[in-house]
């Protein structure tokens, strides 16, 4: 979406940067493995490490120590759910209709959309989208504490919503599923822009 696509200023504001945090973070991901590999190491530098004669990239530098570029795709997913962690403690924060809560309330995509919908929201249209958020919510929880790995919370949580994973393995973030999320972001955030109010003068 574009920002004249949003006619509340607030909700544009926040979907411009929504929008560039997760570019950042999306070219990032893309461009990483490329990149390193594009990258020579000095090779007086090597020697100054104790690298093997091997390692005369980034890319070799950082296989050999295991290090996962898909790890960047899920690392999208945490930062872009904690842009919109912050936009909904500003939100609530600036519409006096909505009620003061804690800070931890704002991570828990779920309790915020029944706090909006008991405000007077009706998200029906936007299931679909607010179903793929919810995945990204628990996505990102895994990804911080649990290194990906999906476990029975993750599976409770994401049961009837569309996510599959394997329990024990990391969940597989890719392109696809960072764009989806992207997409579906854009339309929730689209549907306040036309549901809420304009903000008290």
């Amino acid at each position: 979406m574009q920002p004249s696509d949003f006619n509340n200023l607030f909700i544009r504001e926040v979907a411009n940067k929504v929008r560039e945090s997760q570019n950042l973070m999306f070219m990032l991901a893309l461009t990483a493995e490329k990149n390193d590999k594009s990258g020579t190491i000095n090779e007086s530098g090597r020697r100054a490490m104790g690298w093997p004669a091997h390692i005369t990239n980034w890319y070799q530098y950082r296989k050999m120590w295991n290090v996962d570029y898909n790890r960047l795709y899920h690392m999208c997913l945490i930062s872009h759910c904690s842009e919109l962690e912050f936009f909904f403690k500003v939100l609530f924060d600036k519409y006096p209709h909505l009620p003061e809560q804690k800070n931890n309330f704002y991570q828990k995509f779920g309790m915020v959309i029944k706090e909006l919908e008991a405000s007077g929201i009706d998200f029906t249209s936007v299931q679909a989208d607010i179903n793929q958020i919810k995945i990204a919510f628990q996505v990102r929880h895994i990804g911080i504490h649990n290194m990906s790995i999906v476990d029975e919370e993750f599976q409770r949580n994401t049961n009837g919503l569309g996510a599959s994973g394997t329990p024990g393995q990391p969940y597989v973030v890719d392109q696809a599923l960072v764009r989806k999320t992207s997409e579906a972001t854009n339309k929730v955030l689209k549907h306040l822009d036309v549901n809420l109010p304009p903000l008290p003068a």
